[in-house]
């Protein structure tokens, strides 16, 4: 029994687990004061072994009523899904600290089957070996057993009504027939094919159902991702190399247009007689120029002596 997905023990339910008030025994409900013999001991073995605890030790929370109500009706408990419960529970509290790791070794050398020698030794846990007024009470029988031992005396007192004839029919009676034992079912052969064969074709319909998602998922994206870089790359790029196209072809027909407009050779030739007839005329009129108005003489190019330069005039006297 899993009793992590319990809900706690009512507290209408704790008085029974506690001395009787007739008893004379001082306690305190919700604490530890006060409990009876096996409910004590099933709390400290709990506490200190799959359920550790800190902090207060004289009282008696959650799930410790659940595993005190279980074991006193001798229902199994699941141990490990507590413990692992715990163990969750711990992995996101790093203030507490892990104490199952005898508990985690004895599981490991187990499922190992482990035959090896033990190097570590644990000593026995002996509840309340030091409190003598504990083990020295007188047992309390749980209400249930003392229900049964009073039905037990009732059915003693009916037997004896009946005299010693009443006692040795009782004794001579028959005693009640032993149950019928059950054979165990098996099942025949190919009885669980239909499940599997139909667990089979669930399983690839539904393998199918998820392969058909998940390609139009993928056409989808990549549709997206097509019409994104059409978008974004493609047409800006072939706009940009249209207008690059069309400069070029722009810029070929200025050129052509220009090498339209140059002039042949034979009008090189008339332009170079020109320039040269041109040439001749301005030559004959620098020549007559300068009959009439004489050039003048360059400059020479040094100095034979540093030329006079004469001293500036004195200042004028000051007043």
């Amino acid at each position: 029994m899993n009793i992590v997905f319990e809900n706690p023990l009512d507290e209408n339910d704790y008085p029974i687990y506690y001395e009787s008030a007739n008893v004379g025994i001082a306690r305190e409900i919700g604490h530890t004061q006060g409990l009876r013999h096996h409910p004590a001991v099933i709390n400290k073995i709990a506490r200190v072994t799959f359920m550790p605890k800190s902090g207060n030790k004289d009282k008696v929370r959650g799930l410790y009523w659940n595993v005190i109500s279980h074991v006193m009706n001798e229902n199994r408990i699941n141990v490990i899904a507590l413990i692992m419960d715990q163990l969750a529970d711990l992995r996101l509290n790093l203030e507490m600290n892990l104490y199952f790791a005898p508990y985690i070794m004895s599981i490991i050398k187990v499922k190992t089957r482990f035959r090896g020698i033990c190097e570590c030794k644990h000593t026995p846990f002996k509840p309340f070996k030091n409190d003598t007024t504990f083990l020295m009470r007188p047992l309390t029988p749980f209400p249930g057993d003392a229900m049964d031992e009073e039905e037990h005396e009732q059915d003693d007192d009916e037997g004896d009504v009946g005299g010693p004839m009443g006692g040795a029919a009782a004794q001579h009676a028959m005693p009640p027939p032993p149950h019928p034992v059950q054979s165990q079912w098996a099942p025949p052969t190919g009885y669980f094919d239909p499940y599997f064969a139909s667990m089979q074709q669930g399983m690839s319909t539904q393998i199918e159902g998820l392969a058909t998602q998940m390609q139009n998922q993928m056409n989808l994206g990549f549709q997206h991702m097509q019409e994104h870089i059409s978008q974004t790359m493609y047409q800006p790029m072939m706009t940009q190399l249209r207008g690059v196209q069309e400069s070029l072809h722009s810029d070929i027909a200025a050129l052509d247009s220009c090498f339209e407009d140059m002039p042949s050779s034979e009008q090189i030739q008339q332009l170079e007689q020109r320039f040269d007839t041109f040439s001749a005329a301005f030559t004959g009129f620098s020549d007559h120029f300068y009959s009439v108005f004489p050039a003048p003489v360059p400059l020479p190019e040094f100095y034979p002596h540093q030329p006079f330069y004469p001293p500036p005039p004195p200042p004028p006297p000051m007043d």
